[in-house]
């Protein structure tokens, strides 16, 4: 008999690699969290009856608010450092009314998303300004500006986007334009010769790619839109069969358990006649083995007022010997004789109340008694 001890369980190395970085893991789930949360915007009551596009767009501004606040801080400690700070004052007291509002709608519960979003846009707007009317026709304010275009189509819809994109134009085609004419200067450095030719490709530039960004952006929400529609539909559908089939199955077995009531009444309806049916034919045997006709019309005779007494007799004619019997117990009536089919059919007439089967087996010991009247008791 092999003797060996057993070998003790090995760690198993995969499941050491899922447990190792676990606390990383619930680090990355915190910071996914506080970046996009699932729930949706505090305060905001109509979330629960939007659309599925509403409820991304507001983890999309959550998000955009919260990181736009961290960084925004980290972006204007880093500009005041003294080796660095190469910054008009003007810009920092902009940039902090800016950031102040970011952080408001940022952590403020009780605003409304459309408050939190125009907070949003209107932070990005006056940046673009900002940097448009400081540093001039730059490719930074450019692609702000392009940035409030687009999140405004991201935060609304394509109706706020199209404002959007023609506010941004605007501005900057009048910024421009007054640049090109020499009616403005930038305020912070002064700027290459920009043509009037320049600022108006730069601003169809400007239109066609974000225009064409927008538009493809609207495209696939109107398409992710009418996804989400198709499912809830569908899912509705399956709900609706769903609660349909458990009607169906409450109602099948609710069939069932009356079924099997009615079994069941039936059975004990049956083993009811079965019990009346036993007793009969026991109460049949013991009348077939104890009593004969003698014995009952013993009984007969002093019980009733007996008027007629008729008897069957063979076809021979010939008298049975029974009939001494019936003589003995009743000599003061006569005995009328019938034929056999006779005797049947008087028998079977529908005055005959009452047929008693008694345990004789002589043959021809059929009688039947016609009753007379009975006398009221004095």
């Amino acid at each position: 008999m092999d003797q060996r001890k057993p070998t003790p369980p090995q760690p198993n190395p995969e499941i050491n690699e899922q447990l190792v970085p676990s606390r990383t893991l619930i680090r990355s789930r915190w910071l996914r969290q506080w970046l996009l949360p699932a729930a949706p915007l505090p305060g905001n009551s109509t979330a629960a009856r939007q659309p599925h596009l509403q409820r991304v767009r507001e983890r999309i501004l959550l998000g955009l608010l919260r990181i736009g606040s961290l960084f925004g801080t980290l972006t204007l400690l880093v500009a005041a450092l003294p080796w660095l700070n190469d910054t008009p004052p003007q810009i920092y007291v902009i940039d902090s009314a800016l950031l102040a509002l970011i952080w408001l709608a940022a952590y403020a519960s009780r605003l409304r998303y459309s408050v939190r979003a125009s907070i949003l846009l209107l932070d990005v707007y006056a940046v673009s300004c900002t940097e448009l009317l400081w540093y001039g026709f730059s490719q930074d304010a450019t692609l702000l500006f392009g940035f409030f275009a687009l999140l405004a189509l991201l935060l609304f819809n394509l109706r706020t986007g199209g404002a959007a994109l023609a506010l941004a134009l605007a501005t900057l085609g009048s910024v421009g334009m007054l640049i090109a004419s020499g009616g403005f200067e930038p305020l912070a450095h002064p700027v290459a010769a920009l043509s009037i030719s320049t600022a108006i490709t730069t601003c169809l530039i400007f239109l066609m790619v974000v225009g064409c960004v927008q538009l493809g952006i609207a495209v696939l929400f109107a398409n992710l839109e009418a996804a989400w529609q198709h499912e809830r539909a569908a899912r509705a559908l399956v709900e609706a069969e769903q609660r349909l089939l458990e009607q169906r199955v409450a109602e099948r077995t609710q069939e069932l358990a009356f079924a099997r009531e009615r079994a069941e009444a039936a059975r004990q309806a049956e083993a009811a006649q079965k019990d009346y049916l036993t007793a009969l034919y026991e109460l049949t045997l013991d009348l077939l083995h104890h009593h004969t006709i003698g014995d009952v019309l013993r009984v007969l005779v002093d019980a009733i007022p007996i008027e007629a007494a008729h008897v069957m007799v063979p076809d021979s004619g010939e008298e049975p010997a029974i009939f001494s019997e019936f003589r003995e117990l009743m000599p003061e009536r006569e005995l009328y004789i019938l034929r056999r089919f006779e005797f049947y059919a008087a028998a079977s007439a529908p005055d005959v109340g009452l047929v008693i089967a008694t345990a004789e087996r002589r043959v021809y010991a059929n009688l039947l008694l016609t009753i007379g009247v009975v006398p009221p008791e004095e």
